[in-house]
């Protein structure tokens, strides 16, 4: 090493300096520095991501729970909607679980941001109701065909409803990053 520095008089002075250089204006500690908020803010985003994932398994056990009570509370109500104790009952059930998976949804489109991809949304697992009014219309050519009154499931149009508006939102949200 003292025989490189006998022949190169001049790389002394240009070490110290590029040494000086890093060393001396705090560069190489602000790069460190960047780096180790870099790597902190990543570790809260990823305690952030799987509390959301907590948060979204609950509320589906949730839902999920109560899932089979709707199904023969609607059945009841759609059969008898003159009851007026089944009618209030479906309603709140309906408000409720219509609430929790709107909150699901909300969290799924949270964490779509996060990670930046697609929303998951929660897949509401319920059959149709059971049609109304079933009869035999007969055509002018003689076709006859088994037809009934249109009947939706009142939850399956709310969380619809609140999914288009949750979309509305997380559209904005990713045109402004």
């Amino acid at each position: 090493m003292n025989h490189f520095l006998v022949r190169h008089k001049w790389a002394g002075p240009i070490i110290g300096f590029i040494v000086g250089v890093i060393l001396g204006t705090g560069a190489l500690w602000q790069f460190l520095d960047y780096r180790l908020k870099s790597n902190a803010a990543s570790l809260e985003q990823t305690k952030l991501v799987n509390s959301y994932y907590e948060r979204l398994a609950g509320i589906q056990k949730d839902v999920s729970s109560q899932l089979v009570g709707y199904i023969q509370l609607r059945d009841r109500y759609f059969a008898n909607r003159k009851d007026y104790k089944i009618q209030n009952e479906y309603s709140v059930l309906t408000t409720k679980l219509a609430a929790m998976i709107e909150q699901y949804n909300r969290l799924a489109a949270k964490i779509a941001l996060l990670e930046r991809r697609k929303v998951r949304w929660f897949v509401l697992p319920v059959p149709p109701p059971a049609p109304t009014n079933i009869h035999i219309e007969t055509t002018p050519d003689g076709k006859q065909f088994l037809v009934s009154d249109p009947i939706f499931d009142p939850l399956q149009a709310k969380v619809t409803k609140d999914v288009k508006v949750i979309i509305e939102n997380y559209e904005g949200n990713t045109e402004e990053q």
